[in-house]
């Protein structure tokens, strides 16, 4: 039997199947472009309306972008309505021949999904994990504000400890304000600077006072008895980090640096 590579190269021998495999906060989708299902490792990949733009092999990062096209009433394309989801959509991309046993299918393509433009049909702009690679990482400043983000490894405090879980009394008719007397049970702010967990959705929260949550943007689909977990904020002071966290010797910034820039000059 002819190998993969004698298939992809043969002038007259390919008979080429791609394979797409779409992930996404513990959701998976299997599909390819072929007119019948295919199997790789024992999983289905159902046919599927799909097509692509063209790989190009480059250094430039902006030739790691590839174009999906998929029918805009396709699950994959209802993640993206009304919002981007919080939850990057992995792609990874087999290549395979018909004939071919599941060994012989390679990892083509692997990125994630950035971006969906939706129309008579979705158009998915997806970036190669290498393209990922060249962004610059900020590191710490030297500010008084800490650098960590809240909950992260660095940060050390577990969220579970600092979350509400409740059912909604009450929403606004724009989703921004969501109302529970669970929330009334803290102390006003304390919900400030974090966020609200509704399904796959994540909210920031902006501002808390009683039984309210404002919103950075709106939830979607919530509505009176909707089950939402919200966290606690963190105002990144040291203050803040002792009196509420009692974390403060993880603090990540420099509280008493001085106001006055030396370089200045003083009248």
């Amino acid at each position: 039997m002819a190998t993969y590579l004698e298939r992809e190269q043969g002038i007259a021998t390919g008979d080429p199947v791609e394979l797409y495999l779409f992930q996404a906060a513990g959701e998976t989708w299997r599909v390819t472009s072929s007119e019948e299902s295919f199997t790789l490792d024992g999983e289905t990949f159902t046919p599927l309306a799909i097509g692509r733009g063209a790989i190009a092999q480059s250094q430039e990062q902006r030739s790691n972008t590839l174009k999906i096209t998929i029918p805009a009433n396709h699950e994959i394309a209802q993640r993206f309505t009304p919002f981007i989801p919080n939850t990057p959509m992995t792609l990874v991309i087999y290549r395979t021949h018909r004939g071919l046993d599941d060994s012989e299918a390679i990892m083509y393509w692997n990125g994630r999904v950035t971006a969906a433009l939706l129309g008579d049909s979705c158009d998915l702009t997806c970036e190669s994990d290498a393209a990922g690679l060249k962004k610059r990482i900020p590191g710490a400043r030297y500010q008084r504000p800490c650098n960590r983000i809240l909950f992260d490894v660095g940060c050390g405090v577990d969220p579970d400890d600092f979350k509400v879980e409740t059912e909604l009394t009450g929403v606004s008719p724009d989703f921004s304000i969501l109302t529970s007397p669970d929330f009334d049970a803290k102390p006003d702010g304390w919900f400030r600077n974090g966020y609200v967990e509704f399904g796959q959705q994540l909210r920031m929260i902006i501002d808390h006072t009683g039984p309210d949550l404002t919103l950075l943007g709106p939830l979607f689909g919530a509505e009176i008895g909707s089950e939402v977990t919200a966290f606690a904020g963190c105002a990144r002071t040291l203050e803040e980090c002792v009196a509420k966290f009692d974390n403060g010797a993880r603090f990540l910034g420099f509280p008493w640096m001085p106001s006055r820039n030396p370089f200045q000059r003083i009248e």
